[in-house]
């Protein structure tokens, strides 16, 4: 590449053409994962952040309202033998910025990542994907959504949260909600999975990987 770079203004770019928003897309995509960088390691195939592995590879928590508190990384043993851990699961996010009728939100999909010792990742991820989406019902998931909603806008989240001390490139607001006249049974979705696939590899601990 040849010649000055061009610079043109966050606002320009906000009401230029479809380049210019696809531009505009990945600074704010870059800018997200350079405000997490402290606590979280990115994933490009999957396209997530996920909460790395403490030093010592013991469990992390983050406080998501009060006395609650949500694991973000977490060893599980092996049910054969409690004393050796089976993998590590690390809370994640998926992410989209969409612009809506020249409003700008970003959609959260709250997700994990699987590895064998707090860093590599474990070849059974599928499979520990597909049980613990079999496995948390609604409030899980929106208790995950929350508290990631939270860490965006700069809530401490934690003794040794690194997330509000330093200065964020994006400022995020309040999650945006709705009423809906239409839901999911989940006592029939419940049964309709069991049904399809009556194995549990997280909870039976079926799957053992070893280092």
């Amino acid at each position: 590449m040849n010649g000055d770079p061009t610079i043109e203004a966050t606002g320009e770019l906000l009401h230029g053409s479809p380049d210019s928003e696809r531009i505009l897309v990945r600074l704010l995509n870059n800018a997200f994962r350079q405000d997490l960088r402290d606590d979280c390691a990115f994933h490009g195939k999957r396209h997530m952040l996920y909460f790395r592995a403490t030093d010592d590879l013991s469990q992390r928590s983050w406080n998501t309202s009060g006395t609650h508190w949500r694991s973000v990384f977490k060893p599980h043993a092996k049910k054969t033998n409690p004393l050796q851990v089976s993998y590590y699961k690390h809370a994640g996010l998926k992410w989209q910025f969409l612009n809506l009728d020249d409003e700008w939100f970003c959609a959260l999909t709250p997700d994990y990542y699987y590895s064998i010792d707090g860093y590599r990742e474990s070849r059974f991820t599928a499979q520990y994907l597909s049980g613990i989406k079999r496995l948390e019902r609604n409030p899980a998931v929106l208790g995950e959504t929350r508290m990631w909603a939270a860490i965006l806008a700069g809530r401490e989240g934690g003794h040794d949260s690194l997330f509000s001390q330093n200065e964020r490139i994006l400022d995020f607001g309040k999650l945006v909600t709705f009423d809906t006249d239409r839901g999911i049974d989940e006592a029939k979705w419940k049964r309709a999975a069991e049904a399809s696939d009556p194995t549990d590899p997280l909870a039976d601990g079926e799957l053992a990987e070893t280092a």
